[in-house]
């Protein structure tokens, strides 16, 4: 579902404050409903509707176009502008990196409903069994003894703490259950020892134990965290597009990470590294229809590596370009620099980086801040799911819905300016660290086809990006391909479809 606080983040991409739509197009409204967004757009020759909703759900009638994350619907009358929906869904790739869908887990993808009752027997079994079972243990402990224990609310407190405490611990680390599930369950196992140890409701009956079991063997499919520590052995893409960027970044850990993108022997040839993002990485396509893969076949006595990784900035660039040369011989790395979103996603958040950025900036220049991948408790606690009872009532309450979409907090904005000194000392470094090993470095520009395909292409903000990157990379002395000419003439005398594809 889309959260109240991601709305501003659906209107941007679908054209709010903006004025170069395509096709001399304004946008007219978005309404925002739970599970999509509607866009009403009004142009010279027509007026068009377009949709965004979840990539897997079933559309109705319309164009449908697929991004990343976004299935794109468009319908008009009398017909919809295909300038308009090519540029809106290329706003949509620009920005889709940071948006995240709230799934909520009594929400299906099947068509058949699934039955409601496996949801209450867990729910149940998870608030009455952890607390009888505490309970168990706290009566067994206080019959040893002979008498009542935990008198007084410090010692309670003191069991009740290092009870979660240890739920914590050794659930999240070892079981890989979520954070709140763990607190959840400590707290109930907790109060139950405590009032077991002082003697209130002494009498339970063993089948407390088999519930408490029983919650235990079916929950667990349903806690699963996603830690990054766990995903280590030979490398599987996961479709998680951050997952994926991750174990590029720690080879050593995923053996075959490497290998999956270009064999281990090189033949003798020259090996160039193209390193962007999903441009590179032909997202959308199979990876042997990717342009560096034509570039293999124009120039077969070079072996061209295809190191994109969709939704990735220079940030990235520059340690996985590292983990390349450092591991295999690598004669030239070329850095793909994208004008439309790369200086949105330098220093993004990572989940294999404590939940923040890869890099540190100081005066000495940039410095990687995880040599493993490592999760910060504020990750965790933000990566981990809720507490199952209150994700199996997200399907009847309206009071467990809001609580859930609560999590869904937006990705903070910053400006432009406050990103060019962490572009440039990122591109310092770089053009640094491969003359340290001996390999070739330069920099291509790419433009941004939303922009080519304005009415004033060099008026638009990708430009004067575009501008700004080119002048950093010129005073670092970086070899930089400029290709903003070359396809602003192509798309202007032939259209952007032989140039860009639309997925």
């Amino acid at each position: 579902m889309i959260s109240p606080a991601q709305a501003e983040q659906i209107g941007e991409m679908l054209g709010i404050g903006t004025k170069d739509l395509p096709e001399q197009c304004h946008i007219v409204g978005v309404s925002i409903d739970h599970a999509f967004a509607v866009a009403k757009y009004a142009c010279p020759t027509a007026k068009a509707e377009i949709s965004l909703q979840h990539r897997d759900a079933e559309v109705g009638a319309g164009t449908v176009t697929r991004t990343e994350k976004f299935s794109l619907v468009a319908s008009g009358k009398p017909h919809v502008p295909q300038e308009l929906v090519d540029g809106i869904t290329d706003r949509v790739r620009r920005r889709e990196g940071s948006f995240e869908w709230t799934l909520l887990p009594s929400a299906s993808r099947d068509r058949a409903p699934k039955p409601w009752w496996p949801a209450w027997i867990i729910s149940l079994a998870l608030l009455f069994g952890a607390p009888l079972s505490g309970h168990v243990v706290g009566a067994l402990a206080r019959w040893l003894r002979g008498r009542d224990l935990l008198r007084g609310s410090i010692p309670s407190l003191v069991v009740l703490g290092a009870t979660v405490a240890l739920a914590v611990l050794v659930a999240t680390r070892r079981w890989h259950v979520g954070l709140w599930d763990s607190v959840l369950a400590g707290v109930l196992f907790g109060t139950g020892a405590v009032l077991g140890a002082r003697g209130a409701l002494a009498r339970v009956g063993w089948a407390s134990v088999l519930l408490s079991i029983g919650s235990a063997a079916l929950s667990s499919p349903k806690l699963v965290l996603d830690d990054p520590n766990a995903h280590t052995g030979p490398f599987q893409p996961s479709g998680d597009w951050k997952q994926d960027a991750c174990a590029f970044l720690y080879p050593d850990l995923h053996p075959g990470v490497l290998e999956s993108r270009a064999p281990a022997d090189d033949g003798g040839r020259p090996v160039v590294l193209h390193v962007g993002d999903s441009m590179v990485q032909g997202c959308g396509l199979p990876i042997s229809e990717s342009f560096p893969a034509r570039l293999a076949e124009i120039d077969p006595g070079t072996l061209h590596v295809n190191a994109g990784l969709a939704a990735m900035s220079v940030d990235y660039y520059l340690l996985h370009a590292e983990r390349w040369v450092t591991r295999r011989r690598v004669d030239r790395v070329i850095f793909y620099v994208f004008v439309g979103n790369d200086l949105d996603e330098i220093d993004q958040q990572m989940p294999c980086c404590w939940g923040g950025p890869l890099l540190d900036y100081g005066p000495d220049g940039v410095r990687e801040r995880c040599s493993r991948p490592a999760l910060s408790a504020d990750a965790l606690a933000w990566h981990s799911p809720l507490p199952y009872p209150l994700r199996a009532a997200t399907k009847f309450s309206s009071l467990a819905l809001r609580i859930a979409t609560l999590r869904s907090r937006p990705r903070p904005k910053r400006e432009h300016d406050s990103r060019w000194p962490h572009f440039e000392a990122v591109m310092r470094a770089a053009r640094d660290r491969m003359a340290a090993h001996g390999v070739g470095f330069a920099v291509v520009l790419l433009p941004l086809r939303e922009a080519l395909q304005s009415a004033e292409p060099k008026q638009s903000e990708a430009y004067a990006i575009r501008t700004r990157a080119l002048e950093t990379c010129n005073r670092l002395g970086i070899r930089t391909l400029d290709t903003w000419d070359f396809f602003e003439d192509a798309v202007r005398r032939t259209g952007p479809a032989r140039w860009f594809i639309t997925r």
